[in-house]
């Protein structure tokens, strides 16, 4: 179940993921309303392209087919990085069902301080 678990979590973050593979050969920074990415020389951009709605609906129903296997911490990160909430949303619905996220909402709702969503 461990590895079948780890190469469905791995086909969807790589099926969906359209990070850009170019590298930049000087310093520059982008501001837009809503984000600021800063490249270096020779670095990857680390900026994230969007889903277009087509492929979002795709990767929702694969999650509503195979959302049992999916690690529910590494999707929720790539599709919070995405800023796609039907996607986050529809994760959170199949966490619902998973025994190590509901120990994780345990821990956070009985602790004081604050603690941060990450399942050992």
């Amino acid at each position: 179940r461990r590895e079948t678990c780890r190469l469905v979590t791995f086909y969807f973050t790589q099926k969906f993921s359209k990070a850009p593979s170019h590298t930049i050969s000087s310093s520059s920074t982008t501001t837009t309303p809503t984000t600021t990415t800063t490249t270096y020389k020779n670095q990857p951009s680390r900026e994230v392209a969007p889903i277009d709605e087509e492929e979002e609906c795709t990767a929702v129903a694969f999650i509503d087919s195979y959302g049992s296997y999916l690690d529910i911490y590494k999707c929720l990160v790539f599709a919070g990085k995405r800023r796609l909430k039907r996607m986050v949303d529809r994760i959170v619905g199949v966490a619902r069902f998973d025994s190590q996220h509901k120990e994780a909402v345990k821990a956070l709702q009985k602790a004081k301080v604050l603690l941060f969503y990450e399942p050992v």
